[in-house]
């Protein structure tokens, strides 16, 4: 009895082991051969700049070694142990990649190779709004690559040393405002800078009011800009063969551009015997509305016409809230009163059509 459990324990243990020598025997028949490459690397330097340059890997062979690359803008020559690559200039902002490939008879190995694209930061503004003296305005700029800096005008100036860039600009002499830029650009990366010059008196002169007469008539009225009373002060003054009107404007240096009060008493107009008290109001072409609130202030951009040669005076739409909703203002009229308030010197009562010469808002220098 003992015999037979003892032949049975050695039965069962055989048919545990036999399976796992099987598995194992499996294993070592069909394991892959590892080949090791006949080619090691010592080092590399395969990472550059925007403005490309050479770079190298330094390897060790009992075999010739070729080496070519996956990539066009690697240049690869092999020369003794070590693999020489010419990176071309880069002036895009991503940054790219290329397989530098290595081989000998029977194994090869693989390095890669980095191009930074161009990372350029300023810490200077888009525009800059000068009066007509000359000035002078600096800025850093940095990148890791060249910066190349270009103006539109003779009167302005650039220079770089290391990271700072000086912008000179010259007294605006011309009589009207102008406008000029600076180019900052390094590779695909630019910055552009827009330099503008104006005081009052650029604006003095000469203009035509353009607009529509009561009878849908195309008119203009000419107009001629003086000084006023202040520095930022002026005098608009409209003189026809009826009429001789004047209102004020002022110029706001921080913005570069014209205010006008709304209301303005500009003068009279008489149509046989019947005078008219005539005001600058605005009124909306859309709902027909008119303002004449002296609390009402519209804004106009200014600039000078390089193609035209002139200079150019734009009333901005206003928008204010009623209880009948949002009302835009978008044309300048002179609305004709029956009557005037002693006491206030406004308006009195509603506009009349006569004389009513509707402004689309552009003056315009001759």
């Amino acid at each position: 009895m003992q015999t037979n459990t003892s032949i049975k324990k050695i039965i069962g243990i055989i048919s545990v082991l036999l399976p796992m020598m099987f598995i194992a025997s499996c294993e070592e028949e069909y394991k892959p051969e590892t080949v090791e490459s006949s080619i090691k690397i010592v080092s590399n330097n395969l990472l550059f700049g925007p403005s490309g340059g050479t770079g190298t890997v330094e390897f060790e062979s009992a075999e010739a070694v070729k080496a070519y690359s996956e990539q066009p803008w690697c240049e690869v020559s092999v020369e003794g142990n070590k693999v020489l690559v010419k990176a071309l200039e880069y002036g895009e902002l991503e940054n790219r990649y290329s397989s530098i490939i290595l081989e000998a008879s029977n194994s090869s190995v693989r390095v890669v190779a980095q191009q930074n694209g161009v990372i350029m930061n300023t810490d200077v503004k888009d525009n800059y709004l000068l009066t007509d003296d000359s000035s002078e305005i600096r800025f850093t700029i940095t990148s890791n690559a060249d910066v190349t800096l270009s103006t539109s005008a003779e009167w302005i100036e650039c220079t770089k040393s290391g990271d700072e860039v000086v912008v000179k600009i010259s007294e605006n002499v011309t009589g009207h405002i102008r406008t000029g830029w600076v180019n900052c650009s390094s590779g695909q990366s630019s910055k552009k800078v827009t330099l503008s010059q104006a005081s009052a008196k650029d604006l003095y002169g000469k203009y035509k009011l353009y607009g529509y007469s009561a009878n849908n008539q195309l008119v203009y009225l000419p107009v001629t800009i003086s000084a006023g009373s202040g520095e930022n002060d002026m005098i608009i003054s409209c003189e026809g063969a009826t009429y001789s009107w004047k209102f004020t404007a002022a110029f706001v240096p921080e913005t570069h551009t014209l205010t006008l009060a709304n209301g303005q008493y500009v003068g009279d107009f008489a149509i046989g015997e019947v005078n008219f008290f005539v005001y600058l109001c605005t009124l909306s072409k859309s709902t027909g509305t008119f303002s004449w609130d002296k609390e009402q202030t519209l804004s106009a951009s200014v600039l000078y016409d390089n193609e035209k040669g002139c200079t150019v005076i734009g009333v901005k739409p206003e928008t204010e809230s009623s209880a009948s909703g949002v009302v835009s203002y978008d044309s300048l009229i002179f609305a004709g009163f029956m009557n005037q308030d002693a006491e206030t010197g406004g308006p009195k009562g509603a506009p009349s059509t006569y004389p009513a010469i509707l402004y689309t808002p552009y003056f315009q220098s001759y």
